[in-house]
């Protein structure tokens, strides 16, 4: 897909952000929302399709913005924290905002791994490949 085929997610995006009135927020409020709802826009998508890397940087600075500064603020707030801190996991003392990324790669592997299972035998095949020499299964090309 092409950068330009995203633009419905983007707008998604802003029809969402339209209702919420992000400076009434905390910081709190404002990252579990943008956990909870915007981080889940576009999770369908990025099951089928690999995201490209400006498309991307475009999701996470909808996302930034939301988190640092709300919406419709006048006033400019700036990010208190690099957003690659805030994508880690709190044990890592991160915010624990989740990756596009990484979701995406999580999801593209889901979808993989149903389509594997639904014909076992090329399971089978994928994790124990036939050893030309022998003609017996190895092991060595495990999950």
């Amino acid at each position: 897909m092409k950068c330009s085929d995203w633009g419905f997610l983007i707008d998604k995006f802003g029809k969402k952000l339209q209702n919420w009135t992000g400076q009434l927020l905390s910081i709190g409020g404002r990252l579990t929302l943008t956990n909870a709802v915007l981080s889940a826009v576009p999770l369908y998508a990025l099951s089928l399709y690999k995201l490209p890397a400006k498309v991307s940087k475009q999701f996470d600075r909808i996302r930034c913005k939301f988190l640092w500064q709300g919406t419709g603020g006048i006033r400019k707030e700036y990010a208190l924290i690099n957003w690659r801190t805030v994508c880690l996991a709190k044990e890592f003392f991160g915010m624990g905002v989740l990756s596009n990324n990484h979701m995406n790669v999580a999801q593209m592997v889901v979808e993989i791994k149903k389509c594997i299972l639904s014909n076992p035998v090329q399971m089978i095949q994928l994790k124990y490949y036939l050893d030309s020499h022998s003609n017996q299964m190895s092991p060595e090309r495990g999950f």
